[in-house]
């Protein structure tokens, strides 16, 4: 409950709400770094292109390549939020970061490939940003031993629990 004068309003931490996802850290126009933190949706959209050949009279993949591409949502943001979240979308060193205890702890450097953040000046709008971003680094099939231990990623559709 949080009071002011002879007002007050009661707040209520709802813990089974899903993690915010992603949160990014990147290096803004200035050279100084900031966290954003992404309340809308995010999913993962892998592409596997696959080598195969006959060996032996059997159509084997000798190799299989993985390209796990993400798409964010940032959720709503007010019109100076949107101008700030803008930088995110030129930063050229962008980071995931994990919370592990309430710390939260630098992890994968990512690459953004695509981004929208188109905005009008419509009073009952408020601005909406989406990208989709790539591990930096050629193998995607990434284990995250920070967060071992978790079973499914903040990606797992819970519609059938």
């Amino acid at each position: 409950m949080v009071e002011a004068g002879s007002r007050s309003m009661t707040f209520i931490i709802d813990s089974e709400e899903r993690d915010v996802a992603p949160t990014l850290l990147f290096t803004n126009s200035f050279g100084c770094q900031e966290l954003i933190y992404c309340t809308g949706k995010h999913e993962v959209d892998p592409q596997y292109t696959r080598d195969a050949a006959y060996m032996g009279g059997i159509r084997v993949n000798y190799r299989i390549t993985e390209q796990r591409t993400f798409n964010a949502d940032t959720g709503y943001l007010g019109t100076d939020m949107a101008n700030w979240a803008d930088d995110l979308f030129r930063s050229d060193e962008v980071y995931l970061v994990n919370f592990i205890g309430g710390v939260a702890k630098v992890g994968k450097r990512v690459t953004l490939s695509d981004s929208k953040s188109k905005r009008d000046n419509l009073r009952d709008s408020m601005p909406r940003f989406t990208f989709s971003y790539t591990y930096a680094q050629r193998q995607h099939n990434v284990l995250d031993l920070q967060r071992a231990g978790r079973i499914f990623d903040n990606t797992f559709d819970n519609t059938f629990n």
